[in-house]
């Protein structure tokens, strides 16, 4: 949408504020990631800024099979899921190139799962987030 958007500004002649940098901002931190809700989750319209990774968290059934995807970016960002606040073993992660879409399957042995959304680019991007 942000792409269409600046297009039909540069085809008016207007420009501004079609950069992409600094246009992001991260989410959450690890200390507090940010709340999706419970799964399944509705799609939220996330962001990730060059400099710094975003941090969420879902509520999810122990033994359910869901998947974490993110779709719709607009630049190159990597996904991960994590069974543990701190973030520091992943169970699945998906590093596809450029805007495909990232998808991680997962069948929690938790009742909260932690996703870790890296950039891959020092302008960020955004992306919609979901557990289904």
């Amino acid at each position: 949408m942000f792409l269409l958007a600046c297009l039909l500004l540069v085809a008016l002649g207007m420009q501004a504020g079609c950069s992409d940098e600094g246009d992001f901002t991260s989410e959450g931190t690890l200390a507090d990631p940010k709340d999706l809700g419970t799964a399944p989750t509705d799609p939220h319209e996330g962001s990730v800024s060059g400099g710094a990774n975003s941090y969420y968290f879902a509520i999810v059934t122990i033994g359910t099979n869901y998947t974490v995807s993110m779709s719709q970016l607009v630049d190159d960002a990597d996904l991960a899921i994590f069974e543990d606040p701190g973030f520091s073993t992943s169970t699945c992660g998906s590093i596809n190139n450029g805007t495909a879409s990232e998808t991680c399957p997962i069948t929690p042995n938790v009742s909260i799962i932690y996703i870790l959304v890296k950039p891959s680019s020092t302008t960020g991007t955004s992306y919609l987030i979901s557990v289904q």
